[in-house]
C-alpha cells in the first residue's frame, strides 16, 4: 500500500525509534537458486502504531500467525507492519542516523540491497549472489538471540 500521508522530520525520527525498539530487519532467502528479499518488520499488539507506520510509510500489515499466537485466548494478538526490498531500503537509509541499537544492521541490510539490487530482471549472478549470502549471514550474526560478545562487560 502507498503512504497517504507525507511524513513530517519528525515522523522519520519516530520511526526509526520504532524500529530500533520494536522492529526487526531481516533477509529472506527463498529458492533454489536462491531468491532474497529485504524485510523491515515491526510487530506489535498496539494496531493503533502499525497504523501510523501504513499511513505514513506504506507497506503491509499482517496478522502473527506463528507459534506465539496460538498460546490461547488469553493472549492478546499481534500483527506486524512490513516493508520490503527498495522501499524497505530507502526507510532504513533515510532513518539511518537516528537509529541506537540496529545501526549496524542496517547498513548491512542498505549495503544487501545496493548488491542485490543491481541484478538484471530475476536473473542473479553468482557474484551477486554469493555477496547476497554473506551479508544475510553477517546481519543474521548480528539478530543472533543469546549472549552478545558486544556487551560491556560491566553488563553483562
Amino acid at each position: 500500500m502507498q503512504p497517504t500521508i507525507k511524513p513530517t522530520a519528525v515522523d522519520w525520527a519516530k520511526l526509526a525509534v520504532i524500529i530500533d525498539c520494536e522492529g526487526n530487519i531481516h533477509i529472506n532467502k527463498k529458492g533454489r537458486p536462491a531468491n532474497y528479499q529485504l524485510q523491515v518488520n515491526v510487530g506489535m499488539k498496539d494496531f493503533i502504531m502499525l497504523e501510523w507506520c501504513l499511513a505514513r510509510f506504506g507497506g503491509s500489515i499482517y496478522k502473527n500467525t506463528g507459534r506465539r499466537d496460538l498460546r490461547g485466548p488469553k493472549y492478546a494478538p499481534a500483527k506486524r507492519w512490513r516493508i520490503q526490498s527498495q522501499e524497505a531500503s530507502d526507510i532504513l537509509a533515510r532513518c539511518l542516523n537516528e537509529y541506537i541499537i540496529k545501526r549496524k544492521q542496517a547498513e548491512i541490510a542498505i549495503q544487501f540491497w545496493n548488491v542485490y539490487s543491481k541484478r538484471i530482471g530475476s536473473r542473479v549472478s553468482e557474484t551477486v549472489r554469493m555477496k547476497s549470502e554473506e551479508l544475510r549471514l553477517e546481519l543474521r550474526a548480528l539478530t543472533k538471540r543469546g549472549p552478545r560478545s558486544g556487551i560491556a562487560p560491566e553488563h553483562k
